[in-house]
């Protein structure tokens, strides 16, 4: 929008040379003019119903425009200058708006609630209310009530729930039974024996005693809440905490953080330290047991100063380890 209202002020047949510290700008801009840029292509730009106006002024006024990167926060005084500017802009009650019938050069766009303009790629910008509608979806079903209140009480990150679900490093069989462990871990769709019972009656004959406990029905809600259950994860969760304080220490950088500015004290862990009836005393392990992320894992990573990139190699590594929580704890009952 700034090179925009600068060059609608620009009288016909100038020369204009604009400085930027944005590289995506400059290379938005000369991507327009690239022959290889099908019109296909072309609407999948970001912020296409500016670009397409910015060429319609440069046309119509006949502009030579060049664009020159200066690198940024350099103490560079006019960049300063436009960085101020730029803030102002945002916090400003006065808006620029733009007619998309008055940009020739844009034949067609598409519109959100016959409200808002779309003016960037069409699957980017629908997949998050999409993935909004799925979440909201599979909170809502009756059996998944629980999803809900980790949900409100704000204990599940979403994005990270989602990368570890489908989290398959090496294409396999083996690889994809883990995948689909979490999936049925997640929607409480484990074949435990009430389920094992209802499809197949003449085998099982109606036994549906836990193995663990030896004293109630075994559903996938008992799965987790069975107080022998507890015991087994514990060992578990003792071990890993070492594991995962190590993989963040030996992944620290101790230039910008030291590591007594990191704080270890988890609920995933910490919930051990005091006696524990059910897992219902423990929401953050119940969570992670059913696959999904707690926000409390992620605090670590984030006192260490680690890129999401890191953060994300890391997480899955030892994710993936721990998968023996589960295959432990459902291979006594199997």
């Amino acid at each position: 929008m700034a090179v925009l209202t600068c060059l609608i002020t620009c009288p016909p047949n100038s020369s204009v040379t604009i400085y930027t510290d944005s590289q995506c700008a400059i290379d938005t801009f000369y991507s327009l003019s690239n022959h290889k840029m099908t019109p296909r292509r072309l609407q999948k730009v970001n912020n296409i119903l500016i670009w397409q106006a910015i060429r319609f002024i440069i046309t119509t006024l006949n502009l030579t425009v060049k664009l020159l990167k200066v690198k940024a926060h350099a103490n560079n005084l006019y960049n300063d200058m436009a960085d101020d500017l730029a803030k102002k802009g945002c916090d400003s009650n006065v808006i620029i708006s733009l007619s998309p019938s008055g940009v020739k050069t844009q034949k067609g766009y598409l519109t959100f609630n016959d409200e808002f303009i779309i003016d960037r790629n069409i699957r980017k910008t629908l997949k998050r209310p999409i993935n909004f509608r799925n979440i909201e979806r599979q909170i809502s079903h009756r059996s998944l009530n629980f999803i809900k209140e980790f949900t409100f009480a704000h204990l599940i990150n979403w994005e990270f729930s989602q990368i570890w679900i489908n989290h398959n490093p090496l294409t396999s069989e083996s690889y994809s039974k883990h995948v689909g462990l979490r999936i049925k871990c997640s929607n409480y769709a484990l074949p435990t024996l009430d389920t094992l019972n209802r499809n197949y009656p003449d085998i099982l004959k109606g036994f549906n005693t836990c193995f663990l406990c030896s004293a109630e029905s075994e559903t996938n809600e008992h799965f987790w809440t069975c107080p022998e259950s507890i015991n087994i994860l514990k060992d578990i969760f003792r071990k890993h905490e070492l594991i995962f304080r190590s993989l963040i220490i030996n992944n620290i950088n101790h230039d910008k953080v030291q590591e007594s500015a990191v704080d270890f004290h988890i609920p995933i862990f910490t919930c051990f330290n005091s006696p524990i009836t059910t897992i219902h005393d423990a929401p953050d392990l119940h969570c992670l047991l059913i696959n999904m992320i707690p926000n409390s894992i992620l605090q670590p990573f984030k006192d260490a100063k680690m890129h999401k990139k890191l953060i994300k190699k890391l997480l899955l590594t030892f994710l993936f380890d721990l998968i023996g929580t589960y295959t432990s704890c459902y291979g006594k009952n199997a």
